[in-house]
């Protein structure tokens, strides 16, 4: 009878591992494109390595629904904000009333070096742009937001590498806005520096991770890119993975424990 009791035991823990396992690993992981020159991207191709070909086109506009999770699901309740600084800065003050100058595409083709590159791809052949020259405004801080995230820990990618302009150095600050303000000097800043000659993912060359903590659903994930270099910020893509809670890897790795003297008990 114990021995009975204690192979029900372990079955129950391997069924609770899994609903781990069988759990949307992609539930609150969203991943996005920016431009639309070349189309909204469909592979795996992307500094997180999530497996979803599920993108979210995006122009530059704000939106707050028809957006979809990496798994496919409806991500209700999730808006995106887009905006731009006046003046140059990664502290200044944000318009989110503002956003991108607009979009720009260069498509790679024939006897370009960089065929089959990452840069060969959707994702990286179009991007969102701001101009300083124009208007003499010097907008060359582009700003977005998002919210609607469950609480958790989150890992955000921010990929920005125009395939035209190796040599463009930014500063990128990603953080959480919890007060709704314009002026987002809190962020963890990390700086992109001249990509010429790489054409595989390196964190600082062509894309830059931070990892939040989100504690409501009504923080905002905010990053801002500032060109360094050039009148030019620009954005090609954003992943925002959800890290799983360490309970559940816990119950994870017991259940498959479990499993494990299962089989050697058979």
């Amino acid at each position: 009878m114990y021995s009975g009791m204690k192979k029900a035991f372990v079955m129950l823990i391997a069924l609770a591992a899994v609903g781990v396992i069988a759990a949307p690993i992609h539930a609150a992981t969203i991943q996005f494109d920016f431009g639309t020159g070349a189309g909204t991207y469909s592979g795996t191709n992307a500094p997180a390595n999530t497996g979803s070909t599920t993108w979210n086109g995006l122009t530059g506009a704000d939106v707050s629904s028809g957006l979809l999770y990496a798994d496919g699901a409806a991500a209700t309740g999730i808006t995106v904000d887009f905006g731009a600084a006046q003046t140059a800065g990664i502290n200044q003050n944000i318009n989110w009333n503002d956003g991108p100058t607009g979009t720009s595409n260069n498509l790679i083709s024939g006897g370009n070096p960089l065929v089959g590159s990452l840069y060969d791809t959707a994702l990286m052949e179009d991007w969102l742009y701001t101009d300083g020259r124009l208007n003499n405004d010097n907008t060359d801080v582009l700003a977005v937001r998002l919210k609607g995230f469950s609480p958790g820990l989150y890992d955000v990618f921010v990929i920005t590498r125009e395939h035209l302009a190796f040599s463009r150095t930014y500063n990128v600050g990603i953080g959480i806005d919890t007060d709704n303000t314009t002026n987002l000097s809190n962020l963890n800043i990390s700086a992109i520096t001249d990509g010429t000659g790489v054409t595989t993912w390196v964190e600082g060359k062509n894309y830059s991770k931070q990892r939040l903590t989100v504690n409501s659903v009504n923080d905002w994930t905010a990053v801002i890119v500032e060109s360094t270099n050039s009148d030019f910020a620009a954005i090609q893509g954003l992943q925002i993975v959800q890290v799983p809670e360490p309970g559940s890897l816990a119950l994870l790795g017991t259940a498959l424990l479990g499993l494990l003297c299962l089989r050697r008990r058979k």
